[in-house]
């Protein structure tokens, strides 16, 4: 007598892997998956950003072009969340997530991450401000004096931990004028933040969530 095979349930997709995995079903959806994604690098930047004498050189095991420090994350955070929240809305907005595939704790655990995602946006902003100065001015933190006070002149960012003195030597510069930097921060961030809420509201719908 043949063999009956087990069927899938109708709303697990081909290939997404065990039921009761670990990462089950967050791995199974574009949202879920790149908001994971995106925490990665995230969070990195977040523990480099207060721990300079570290590097980033590999994500998800792959090996970087180049090794991005302190200074070059923190820098570069609010363009990276501003694309970074563009995908997760257009991953949201043609993600497929049958309701039944998502338990009200998983919904749960996927909007906290996505709050520590955002989190972790504002965190680097802070450290724009908070760790980062114009060389030579580290005594004088924080820096918000950034926000109003114009210089033309080229101005090389100084990270102001004791155990930054490395990366301080090949430290990026400021983009000039530094209060356009600045306010761009902000203002990327604050979009980042409205793009990313805009995109869980997109995604949540879809499940008939709230």
């Amino acid at each position: 007598m043949p063999k009956k095979i087990a069927k899938k349930p109708a709303h697990v997709p081909n290939g997404a892997g065990d039921v009761g995995g670990l990462l089950y079903p967050f791995l199974q959806n574009n949202f879920s998956r790149g908001v994971l994604i995106a925490l990665v690098p995230g969070v990195a930047a977040c523990v480099i950003a207060r721990a300079p004498q570290f590097h980033l050189g590999k994500i998800l095991g792959q090996d970087l072009p180049i090794s991005f420090d302190a200074i070059s994350l923190i820098l570069g955070a609010p363009p990276y969340f501003l694309v970074i929240t563009w995908l997760l809305l257009r991953s949201a907005q043609r993600s497929k997530g049958p309701a039944g595939m998502w338990s009200p704790s998983d919904i749960v655990v996927l909007r906290g991450l996505v709050v520590l995602l955002g989190l972790t946006a504002l965190f680097l902003l802070a450290q724009f401000f908070l760790v980062l100065a114009p060389v030579g001015t580290c005594d004088r933190r924080p820096h918000f004096e950034l926000l109003w006070t114009l210089s033309l002149q080229m101005l090389q960012a100084e990270h102001c931990m004791s155990s930054a003195a490395e990366i301080n030597k090949t430290g990026w510069y400021y983009v000039q004028p530094v209060i356009l930097q600045a306010w761009l921060n902000i203002i990327f961030v604050a979009l980042s933040l409205r793009i990313l809420w805009r995109a869980w509201q997109t995604w949540t719908s879809k499940l008939g969530a709230t």
